[in-house]
């Protein structure tokens, strides 16, 4: 399989949410907080990952 153009930009996504994720996890926010907003990372990366999909096979 050969590199997509945005792998670069897939490296920075994946980087930011990583960042993302150790926010949240130093804030030590209770559960009711974080359930919420690890919701919404989920649909972010899912969201994510059908766009990089579309974009791959475009190829």
């Amino acid at each position: 399989m050969k590199l997509h153009a945005n792998t670069s930009s897939r490296q920075k996504i994946m980087y930011t949410v990583y960042k993302l994720f150790w926010i949240l996890y130093q804030a030590k926010p209770t559960v009711s907080e974080f359930k919420p907003r690890l919701l919404a990372a989920e649909c972010f990366l899912t969201w994510h990952d059908l766009l990089f999909v579309n974009l791959v096979e475009r190829d």
